[in-house]
């Protein structure tokens, strides 16, 4: 099964962000979609869509909703971080994750569909430590694995490490990585 775009969808490849801007029928039979550099610093390219459960070489909605399923999937199965999680979430694990989804598409491919204020958030959590960041990056990383190919995740991983960094220095004054020795 292949996974399809729209026009107007937006793809991050190569370091580039794109837009989808035509689909065509491919000599597969399958749908292939032109891709429009964003701000005219690449030129434009075909994409025709990845299989399903295919680790995905671009990013994507549909890769950052893989990821951001599957890392949550890990978080509250993780004996630290679950409890966090769920004692603030409960019942509205569908809305956090909807949420993340946008957060994660307007960080990587300029959505601007999240509103919110993480960092407001984040230091409410009265009860996490620097050594949480740790963990939710352990599991970040490992997911970026399972969703993207090797040379899509590393660039993600980048901004979650600066965003961890970002998010411990507003709460404890100093980034995670300062005060927890990581190994």
């Amino acid at each position: 099964m292949q996974i399809g775009y729209e026009t107007g969808d937006r793809v991050l490849a190569d370091g580039h962000l794109f837009e989808v801007v035509e689909l065509r029928r491919n000599r597969w039979g399958g749908q292939s979609a032109r891709l429009a550099s964003v701000d005219g610093t690449a030129a434009p390219r075909w994409l025709t869509p990845r299989l399903d459960r295919a680790r995905s070489s671009v990013v994507d909605r549909r890769a950052l909703h893989a990821m951001v399923h599957g890392f949550y999937a890990r978080v509250r199965a993780d004996e630290s971080l679950g409890p966090i999680f769920e004692s603030r979430l409960h019942a509205r694990w569908d809305e956090h994750l909807e949420r993340m989804v946008c957060f994660w598409s307007s960080a990587l491919l300029d959505e601007r569909s999240f509103v919110g204020e993480p960092m407001a958030k984040h230091r409410a959590l009265a009860d996490a430590t620097p050594i949480h960041f740790v963990r939710w990056l352990e599991h970040f990383h490992a997911q970026l694995g399972e969703t993207f190919a090797a040379a899509v995740g590393p660039s993600i991983a980048r901004r979650a490490l600066m965003m961890a960094r970002g998010l411990s220095t507003g709460m404890f004054g100093a980034p995670f990585d300062a005060l927890v020795p990581c190994s």
